[in-house]
Formats: structure tokens, C-alpha cells, sequence
């Protein structure tokens, strides 16, 4: 996939419908190269050509609606060589803090010695 023509698909889904027509005489459905991008970018046009809004949801709905693309792709969308992240709350500790008993002291056991006198 290219990578200008999907940054072209995300400024029109961003910007909406000015963008789209900033970009409308310069471009055209066989500039894309893919069939898939060359789609969106033919229902962009479309949805700005109605009364629709155009923006991500209702580009997501109708493609996902035409079979284009589904919406969660099409949010999600991420060049297919990056890699995601697998865990949701990002890596795993490998100590327990201080004042759960991990290395080092638990905190009333510290705050015991501190107070008795020697």
C-alpha cells in the first residue's frame, strides 16, 4: 500500500469536504493503487457531492456498508508494516514497588525502625 495515498484518504476523513474538493481536480479514483484506496476515495467523493457529512464514521459506515472496508479497519487503520502493540496495558513490571514487600523494605516495617530509639 502507499503510504501518500492512505496519508490522502486520512486528510479527507480528517478535513472533511474542503478538503476533499482541494484535492478533487488533482486526483482521481486510477490515481490510487490499490482498488480498495481508489474505492474510498470514489465514496469520498460521492459523500461530498450529498448532503452527508464527510467523516470517518459515515465514509467507515458506507464502506463497511458496500463492503469496501470495515469500519473497525478503517479506524484502525495502520500501514501493514508496523507493528502492534499485543498488550493493552503495555509491558509488564518485573518488581513490586518498595511499599508492597517487593525489594528492599515494606513501608511500615521501615517506618518501625525509624521510631524506635537506639
Amino acid at each position: 500500500m502507499s503510504v501518500a495515498a492512505e496519508n490522502v484518504i486520512g486528510g479527507i476523513l480528517v478535513g472533511g469536504r474542503d478538503a476533499y474538493w482541494l484535492v478533487a481536480d488533482m486526483l482521481r479514483p486510477e490515481d490510487f493503487p490499490t482498488p480498495r484506496l481508489a474505492s474510498l476515495y470514489r465514496l469520498c467523493g460521492d459523500i461530498a457531492q450529498s448532503d452527508a457529512d464527510l467523516d470517518v464514521v459515515t465514509v467507515g459506515e458506507e464502506a463497511e456498508r458496500q463492503g469496501i472496508i470495515p469500519l473497525a479497519d478503517l479506524i484502525g487503520w495502520r500501514h501493514p508494516r508496523r507493528r502492534r502493540r499485543t498488550s493493552v496495558g503495555g509491558p509488564r513490571r518485573s518488581k513490586k514497588p518498595r511499599w508492597i514487600g517487593g525489594s528492599g523494605r515494606s513501608a511500615p516495617r521501615a517506618r518501625r525502625r525509624a521510631t524506635v530509639r537506639r
